[in-house]
């Protein structure tokens, strides 16, 4: 059993978004966690088929029974994280939320 960590790329490297996902991540890293990171994009350029690519890219180092610290929100929208938790589930990952900030 591994344990994971969402980070969050694709922002202003000076967010605060940014900042303390990095910051949680840095933390975690040295207590054994290894790093899953989340692009934020228009999640509505994807087709199901390449947004279903592009989860399986994210979750490649996860393997079932894993945990995974998910660093909330990504900003991509709830249907990408709903579809994200759905496969996460399906891999019987047990998954911890950790709430920065709640979307408007």
């Amino acid at each position: 059993m591994k344990l994971h960590l969402t980070n969050l790329y694709g922002m202003a490297g000076d967010s605060t978004v940014i900042l303390a996902q990095n910051a949680v991540q840095k933390i975690a890293s040295q207590l054994g966690f290894r790093e899953v990171g989340i692009y934020f994009y228009n999640i509505a350029s994807d087709s199901p088929s390449e947004m279903n690519k592009r989860l399986d890219g994210i979750m490649a180092s996860i393997s079932i029974g894993d945990i995974l610290v998910f660093q909330s929100p990504t900003w991509n929208g709830f249907e990408f994280d709903r579809l994200l938790f759905d496969k996460l589930k399906d891999m019987q990952v047990k998954i911890i939320c950790f709430i920065h900030d709640v979307v408007p």
